[in-house]
């Protein structure tokens, strides 16, 4: 059996989160992250869609991204 799949090459992200829950407010958490440090150029391996007429259709994920967030629970 020929396999005819196309090749995939391998990624590296990085991702990297704090989260500080400040002793004097009871419940609250606050959450700090940056997802693809490096800023990495990347199709997941999932969506990638082939080509068609001679264009790579391709799906790139989101480049660096940043986020914070804030959970209180009482």
């Amino acid at each position: 059996m020929e396999d005819d799949s196309a090749v995939k090459e391998a990624y590296n992200t990085h991702d990297l989160y704090a989260q500080w829950t400040p002793s004097s407010i009871e419940g609250l958490q606050l959450t700090f992250g940056i997802d693809n440090v490096t800023d990495e150029l990347y199709t997941s391996h999932a969506s990638r869609t082939g080509s068609a007429r001679g264009y790579t259709l391709d799906d790139y994920e989101p480049g660096r991204n940043f986020k914070l967030s804030a959970a209180y629970q009482f």
